[in-house]
Order: structure tokens, then C-alpha cells, then sequence
């Protein structure tokens, strides 16, 4: 197995866990919640895992136990670009095709919380307006590209504790 595989290895089965999380998130709550915020973290530790797993799997076949700083983090970083594309092709394809009708949902129960809260009726046309565009399937694709930005950190992280360099 050539160290190119080791990346898409590893990136399948990120974005393959993420998406899972992602689709437990969207069937199972309709509004933000807590423990959906917390299912989403688990998400993120997997994508880490994965990326830790591909750093030592690499470092412990290839390079005789060594890698640095710089080869770590890329490593991550391919790892984390293959998950970001495949959630955010999901989520474009969940809301455009497999729930086009939740925006309408969302919406619907904004407008209801925000009208039982007393909100003004220009606060409550601006969020409506919002929600209209943050549910549309090409923001949703958008944010399935936040992972990357998780990522990022996540890459610096693992790659501080997975480089291990020859010491003269």
C-alpha cells in the first residue's frame, strides 16, 4: 500500500463517520439541542482518530518511526479534505433531495417561537429571511466545508503529537 492510499484510507472512513453523525443530527433534531452538539463532537473526535491513525500508520510503515511536523500535518490535512468533501456533498444532497421540505419546517418553527416570544415583526421577517437561506442545499453544502476548518485545528494538534524526528 503506497502512503497516498493511507490518506484516502483514512479520509473515507472520516467523512463515512461524519456523515453518520451528520444524518443522526438531522433525523433526530429538528432544533439546535444540546446533545446534538454533543453528537457532533463525537464526530469530530472520530475525524481526528482518523487522522491520528493515518499519521501513525504512515510514520510506522514508511518512515522507519520518524515524521515531521510538516508531513504530519499534511497528512491530516488530505485526511480532512476527503471527509470535508464528502459531508459536504451530503449535505447538499440530504437538503435538496432527501428532506427538501425541512427549510419549511425550520421556518415554520421559527416563526411560531419567535411570535409565542413576543419579537417584533421586522425581528421576526429578518430571521425567517435568514433561515430561509442558511437551510437552502448550497449553504448546507457550504458548512459540510466547515470541517475543514475543524480540520485545521485538529491537524495541528495531532501533528504536534505524532512527529517524531531523529535526535543526533
Amino acid at each position: 500500500m503506497n502512503a497516498l492510499n493511507f490518506n484516502i484510507k483514512y479520509g473515507l472512513l472520516a467523512g463515512t463517520l461524519l456523515i453518520i453523525v451528520k444524518y443522526i443530527i438531522l433525523v433526530s433534531f429538528e432544533d439546535v439541542d444540546e446533545l446534538a452538539v454533543y453528537i457532533d463532537y463525537a464526530g469530530l473526535i472520530a475525524l481526528a482518530a482518523c487522522a491520528y491513525l493515518a499519521v501513525v500508520e504512515k510514520r510506522n510503515q514508511f518512515n522507519q518511526g520518524l515524521i515531521t511536523f510538516g508531513e504530519s500535518f499534511m497528512i491530516c490535512m488530505y485526511v480532512t479534505l476527503i471527509a470535508a468533501i464528502m459531508v459536504a456533498g451530503f449535505l447538499y444532497v440530504y437538503a435538496a433531495y432527501i428532506d427538501p421540505y425541512r427549510a419549511d419546517r425550520m421556518v415554520a418553527e421559527t416563526e411560531k417561537f419567535m411570535r409565542n416570544k413576543k419579537y417584533m415583526e421586522e425581528d421576526i421577517q429578518k430571521a425567517i429571511a435568514n433561515a430561509r437561506v442558511y437551510y437552502k442545499p448550497m449553504t448546507q453544502m457550504v458548512m459540510g466545508i466547515t470541517v475543514m476548518l475543524y480540520g485545521l485545528f485538529i491537524s495541528l494538534v495531532v501533528s504536534a503529537f505524532t512527529k517524531r524526528t531523529k535526535r543526533n
